[in-house]
């Protein structure tokens, strides 16, 4: 079962890395205001996120019956402890190099977060302020009137 369970562990990080991967591209698209490659970078950061979500379902299952099979906890350190050392030395470099991706992402998908926050504010500033010109402009009590 250990054997099924190591491959899913490494198709989930690849996963993650393909999304952070997006998640930096789209960062770089926001910064640089190329909205129509946002646009198709958010497309493609949802569908490898539906799909990182379905290997996670499966690797969640996989590791669930490892454990229940081994009578351990469903995490690498107790499943380890339970295999062989060549097997548990594949599962802890699997395991680590997913849980090293996975923090690798969320840095990431905070700093768009934070990035998109400064974005918006932005616009919002903007906006208020046209909307601030466009009134001492826009309206004829201003004092001028070019009527003839």
């Amino acid at each position: 079962m250990v054997e099924n369970l190591i491959p899913l562990l490494e198709q989930q990080t690849q996963m993650l890395l393909e999304l952070w991967d997006v998640i930096v591209r789209q960062r770089e698209a926001l910064r640089e205001e190329r909205l129509s490659s946002l646009q198709e970078l958010m497309k493609s950061a949802q569908s490898l996120s539906a799909k990182a979500r379905a290997s996670e379902a499966a690797r969640e299952r996989e590791t669930k019956a490892l454990a229940a099979v081994l009578g351990c906890d469903p995490t690498v350190s107790a499943l380890a402890s339970k295999l062989t050392e060549e097997e548990a030395t594949r599962l802890r470099t699997a395991g680590d190099a997913l849980r090293q991706a996975v923090l690798k992402l969320k840095s990431e998908m905070q700093i768009l977060s934070r990035l998109v926050e400064q974005s918006s504010m932005l616009g919002e500033l903007l906006v208020n302020e046209w909307r601030r010109l466009e009134g001492s402009f826009g309206t004829p009590s201003g004092g001028y009137d070019f009527r003839g």
